[in-house]
């Protein structure tokens, strides 16, 4: 497994499997590796695949690493329920350097994860947090943002 894994790269549309319990061993040190990568590319999100590895493992850190208590890595994320408000926002993604699109998402969405040691978890996110962790959570299912957004256009003065 090497660093940032871009478009056009198979890997990024393809389905995650869930996390086996033998593979626990190994994934602590993926771990910290994914965490490199999303801090070296200043970013405040990440999912496995994007590391080279399909498994259902995101991180999300809206704070990109300014707050050690607002990192959450996700072990086998499920998505329980969604707002129905939604808002448009740009987004950009690590593996899609240098594109901007425009991704309606819902505000707010509640989710069931593990930690690193197996600890089950629960929590709504709200706003931003909540965008990250869906923008995660599509890339598991093989899903990029030039998917299902329209692309953004920058207008210069």
């Amino acid at each position: 497994m090497s660093g940032l894994v871009t478009r056009p790269d198979p890997r990024l549309k393809q389905p995650c499997r869930e996390v086996a319990p033998s593979e626990r061993g190994e994934l602590r040190a993926f771990v910290a590796r994914m965490l490199d990568i999303m801090y070296t590319h200043e970013g405040v999100g990440l999912a496995a695949p994007q590391a080279g590895w399909n498994v259902r493992v995101i991180i999300v850190d809206p704070s990109n690493g300014e707050n050690d208590l607002a990192c959450r890595v996700m072990v086998n994320p499920v998505l329980s329920s969604i707002s129905a408000e939604t808002e448009v926002c740009p987004e950009g993604c690590l593996s899609l350097p240098g594109e901007i699109y425009n991704v309606s998402r819902p505000t707010s969405a509640f989710a069931r994860w593990e930690d690193l040691d197996g600890k089950k978890h629960e929590s709504w996110f709200e706003g931003v947090e909540a965008r990250i962790f869906l923008h995660e959570l599509d890339h598991l299912s093989g899903t990029l943002i030039g998917d299902i957004g329209t692309r953004a256009t920058l207008k210069t003065s």
